[in-house]
């Protein structure tokens, strides 16, 4: 089960690497953009976060849910601005993105759930505590690193980088 979940990141990776180093670097980003899109980021570590470092009791879960629907509603403030500035391509790709981004919270909190309990009494989690988990888990925290990292990227690249590397070329 969780080799299926890893591609679904994976693939999600892939697009979000497309969109950065084909898209953006083709177009620039403006004000907003440079701004925006580590605030994204930032939405999604907050849940990411929730999940390393609490437990799955009722009102974390409840947390959790609330920042997932708040992420995935944030990303889509940029669409005003990227329906002026983007090609169709890219504006294709997008939707993709928003269709996968509540899929890999679901994913991540089905794995906060399997992963915290020993054996449980339910049989939908004990068919997710399978000898994948041990592999999504490596997995899933060199995600949270990535995309950790990816928000300094974002920052410190389009806010103080780029500016400079535009000036020179």
């Amino acid at each position: 089960m969780w080799y299926i979940a890893i591609v679904v990141f994976l693939f999600h990776a892939i697009l979000a690497i497309v969109d950065e180093v084909y898209f953006h670097h083709k177009r620039g980003l403006g004000l907003w953009e440079r701004l925006g899109h580590p605030a994204d980021t930032l939405t999604v570590l907050a849940c990411y976060s929730v999940i390393f470092f609490f437990s799955p009791t009722e009102k974390n879960i409840i947390i959790y849910i609330i920042l997932a629907i708040f992420s995935c509603i944030f990303v889509t403030k940029d669409e005003f601005v990227h329906s002026k500035l983007c090609v169709l391509e890219e504006m294709w790709l997008h939707a993709f993105l928003f269709l996968l981004h509540p899929i890999l919270f679901i994913l991540v909190g089905l794995y906060w759930l399997a992963s915290s309990s020993a054996k449980s009494s339910s049989l939908f989690l004990q068919e997710l505590q399978d000898e994948s988990l041990e592999v999504f888990k490596l997995f899933f925290l060199g995600e949270f690193i990535l995309t950790f990292l990816m928000m300094f990227y974002q920052i410190i690249y389009w806010n103080f980088l780029w500016k400079g590397l535009k000036q020179i070329k």
